[in-house]
């Protein structure tokens, strides 16, 4: 560590209030600050404040619009919070915000930290499950590096599940879905245990079939099925000390994935027609083609078993907070694929083995609050170690279609890392109106590891992966520093400047086509500048905007490419420059003085994302077109350059325009109703190609309504809920398949229409 970041160390430890701002609750549409009298409070920066009174860009969804909606996961969110994008794997969940995220490596660390319950979810398997029993959602745009830490280069979301309840109390929700014929089921059960213990116990099951027809067996695929239970007790044997401790366990089984194979000749828009309503998917068994030849099917299945351990302690001692937050997550989880192939292959089928935990440990400090200069510091550790293997298996046919013989090939992949920052923040009040708020990080990741290319068995001549082993260490320092100026207009208006960076580790490749000079990926950080405004205008609205301008350096980004075996495979590179700038404005209205019980709002966000430098980029189809090849000089002696091209699955515009009413009928009955749109401009999602016809969704508009009745006390109701009624679909990846050299596309697709009759009961 240099003496001038050791300086700057001294400078930046000193502690602050917590950073949280602009908040709009989703579906229906939430309250940006203040809903109906009662403050929206977040804890995602530390302490419980109220949204309008800090300065950085949040989002905040609440446990009423999640469940009268009936979201309970990411990818669904994400089609109603702008700036959020939530791209589905084979692998899990990949999270953006603001344009800037991870691409399609799902076992490596994310750009959007995620935290459940203060704990750090690295990893995109660690958010497929759905989320139950949640209190609200936080996202944080732009880099958290200060408070938050590393990962948090691009922002952070943090899902605060429910505490046990001072008094006996029980719940059940269930949801039947006709279009995905399925059931989605949540109940609960909390209340006082003795005078100083509560708890708390939720469960959750969630069966649905997918969209799409398995044409050999005639199943709807992918069929999920889900089983979660989260344990909570809540200690608190003084006035002075509590503790909560949260136990989570998640199952997940599936047959079938959301994707599917095409004739290159297709567009897209052909393409997600013929997957969508004329089927040809996964099997398990991959001797049969569809009659007419016209779709490729991919199989078989994902297995997914996780448990999750939180334990909060804060100790109140003389005005001053002590809190230990300790946190151990491990999942391990197999995912197959299997598809016909040309000759001289008659199936290939690839698995993926992950094994992972982690331990952490968070010790914090925090001042008293409403002092002339309040603080936070802290101290924060983590350990992990990820096994991850991926045999591929060919069945090599003759020319009458006879099985020959079988070849294969099998990377491992292992990593053991840790981690160890120490962190603070101070908030300044300058004067009554003005506040100076100031804080920083500085991380100390190492991480060793090693990937083996192992040939188990061959034909000559037909599979050549060669074996070989790469091993390696590294250990990455940064200092993410962040400053800001809050200045309150009036006692309903505030105005706010910032500057922050955040940072993500370097990391090792884990492809069978990375060579020893690719091996690894170096950290990434990114630097932002932020203008806000928040407001409360006329006692029944709030209105809040805000524009930034973000870089990040060394933005870990990959692309598939094809291997000597004409396999598709994962190369992760650096990107030298992203750019992501922009605008976010919200708006909340209660009409309660009109028309009571009813809520206006909305939520739009510009984003213009791109890379600004990005040599060795794969050839786009205009490049290959005028000659260019991967990897070979393609102008000036130069490998081809990325730079302007539109950052993959980010939409300019998107926005969302929602309405929520609850009003009574009559002395006992309440009538509920609520709908958005939710819009998003087109994007590409072919990060390979940037083709026009193969590699483009274009924008759509997404209704969802809910019209329901139910007790005016709460204890009932039932409602109709339908979610994307104008059966939109989305395209995530895109890339040529093995086997098939020139001729066939697989797409990642996933949306549709989703209607739910919907039931809640609470005793």
């Amino acid at each position: 560590m240099s003496l001038r970041s050791r300086l700057l160390l001294g400078t930046f430890l000193i502690g602050m209030g917590p950073l949280t701002p602009l908040s709009l609750a989703a579906e229906p549409a939430g309250a940006a600050g203040v809903d109906g009298g009662e403050e929206v409070i977040v804890t995602a920066t530390k302490r419980a404040r109220n949204v309008q009174d800090v300065p950085i860009s949040i989002q905040v969804v609440d446990q009423k619009s999640l469940e009268q909606s009936g979201t309970s996961d990411l990818l669904t969110l994400s089609s109603k919070v702008p700036a959020l994008i939530v791209n589905t794997s084979n692998g899990g969940n990949l999270l953006r915000i603001r344009g800037i995220g991870s691409d399609v490596v799902p076992h490596y660390e994310q750009s959007v930290a995620l935290y459940r319950d203060g704990i750090f979810m690295a990893k995109a398997r660690q958010n497929q499950a759905p989320f139950f029993d949640v209190l609200r959602i936080e996202i944080l745009r732009g880099p958290q590096g200060a408070l938050i830490g590393k990962n948090s280069s691009a922002g952070a979301v943090n899902i605060v599940s429910n505490n046990p309840t001072d008094d006996f109390e029980a719940g059940l929700t269930a949801n039947y879905l006709f279009d995905k014929d399925g059931v989605d089921i949540f109940g609960y059960v909390s209340g006082p245990v003795s005078e100083q213990l509560s708890a708390r116990i939720a469960l959750k099951y969630k069966d649905v079939k997918g969209p799409l027809e398995n044409f050999a067996t005639g199943g709807e695929e992918p069929d999920s099925e889900t089983i979660q239970g989260r344990i909570t007790l809540h200690f608190e044997p003084s006035e002075s000390v509590d503790m909560v401790t949260k136990f989570e366990y998640i199952h997940q089984d599936s047959t079938g994935h959301i994707f599917a194979g095409v004739p290159l000749t297709l567009s897209y828009e052909q393409a997600r027609d013929q997957i969508v309503d004329g089927g040809g998917y996964a099997a398990p068994i991959l001797t049969v083609a569809k009659p007419d030849g016209t779709v490729l099917r991919l199989g078989n299945g994902d297995q997914h078993e996780q448990y999750d351990f939180s334990n909060l302690l804060t100790i109140d001692a003389e005005g001053l907070t002590f809190v230990s937050l300790s946190g151990f997550t491990g999942y391990q989880s197999v995912m197959a694929t299997t598809g016909r192939h040309a000759a001289p292959y008659e199936t290939l089928s690839t698995t993926y083995y992950e094994d992972f935990k982690q331990v952490s440990q968070e010790f914090r400090l925090q001042s008293p609050v409403g002092q002339t200069f309040e603080w936070v510091v802290g101290l924060y550790g983590d350990w992990s170690e990820l096994s991850y293997q991926n045999p591929v298996i060919t069945d090599l046919k003759t020319a009458v279609g006879g099985i020959l013989s079988r070849a294969g090939t099998r990377t491992d992949y292992q990593m053991t890392a840790y981690s160890f920052s120490i962190f603070g923040t101070g908030t300044w009040h300058v004067s009554d109106a003005l506040d100076l708020v100031i804080g920083g990080r500085y991380t100390s990741v190492h991480k060793s590891g090693y990937l083996e290319n192992i040939r188990d068995f061959l034909s000559a001549g037909v599979y050549t992966a060669a074996p070989f082993k790469y091993e390696g260490s590294l250990t990455d320092d940064h200092f993410d520093p962040s400053l800001t100026l809050q200045y309150q207009v009036t006692p309903e208006v505030m105005v706010y400047a910032s500057y922050g960076q955040g940072s993500k580790p370097g990391t090792f490749q884990s492809a069978r086509s990375t060579t020893p000079t690719d091996f690894r990926l170096k950290q990434e950080i990114t630097t932002s500048y932020e203008i806000g405004i928040k407001s409360e205008l006329g006692g029944f609205m709030t209105l809040n905007a805000s524009a930034y301008y973000m870089t990040m350096d060394d933005f870990q980004v990959s692309q598939y490419i094809t291997d000597q075996n004409g396999l598709p495979v994962l190369r992760a590179t650096n990107a030298a420059t992203a750019i992501s700038q922009g605008v976010e404005v919200s708006a909340t209205a209660n009409l309660d003085e009109w028309v009571e019980g009813l809520r206006l709002s909305f939520s739009g966000a510009y984003n213009d994302a791109y890379f600004d430098d990005y040599p060795g980029a794969s050839c786009t189809a205009a490049a290959a077109a005028a000659g260019c090849v991967n990897g070979q000089p393609f102008q000036n002696g130069q490998l081809f350059n990325g730079k302007g091209l539109q950052l993959n699955n980010v939409s300019e515009w998107s926005g969302t325009l929602g309405f929520d009413y609850a009003g009574a009928i009559s002395d006992t009955l309440e009538l509920q109703a609520s709908g958005s749109l939710n819009m998003f401009s087109g994007y590409w999602f072919d990060n390979n190609q940037y083709d026009e016809r193969t590699g483009r969704q274009p924008g759509e508009t997404m209704v969802n309504l809910r019209l329901g009745i139910g007790d005016l006390d709460g204890k009932w109701s039932l409602a109709i809920v339908g979610e994307n009624l104008t059966d939109v679909w989305k395209g995530g990846q895109a890339y040529l398949f093995p086997g098939f050299p020139g001729s066939v596309r697989v797409y990642g697709i996933y949306g549709g229409r989703n209607v739910m009759l919907q039931a809640g009961l609470k005793f």
